[in-house]
């Protein structure tokens, strides 16, 4: 069974409340705080920037150290195995590039 409505029922919520709910007529003081607004999110994409960065330079940084650890297990193993062996830095080197 269909409900009838009266005009006040069918009316929007801006025009019951009258013009300060009209989000166009708004203020300085609603302005200042749109302004506020923007700058956020503009910080929070210049945040998801250096977040990015920042990932990206440890994933670097892993796999860097993680070579220069095998390296130096390889240099430890051949000490191990030829008592004669001598380290030298470029040999390091080397390794981490192979």
């Amino acid at each position: 069974m269909a409900k009838a409505y009266d005009e006040k029922e069918m009316m929007s919520v801006a025009e019951v409340m009258g013009a300060d709910a009209n989000p166009v007529a708004g203020t300085a003081e609603d302005q200042d705080d749109m302004t506020h607004i923007g700058k956020k999110q503009e910080l929070l994409r210049t945040e998801a920037l250096d977040a990015g960065w920042l990932a990206t330079l440890a994933w670097q940084t892993g796999i860097a150290s993680g070579s220069y650890l095998t390296a130096s297990q390889i240099q430890a193993l051949m000490l191990l195995n030829d008592p004669s062996y001598v380290f030298e830095r470029w040999h390091g080197t080397l390794l981490i590039i192979a």
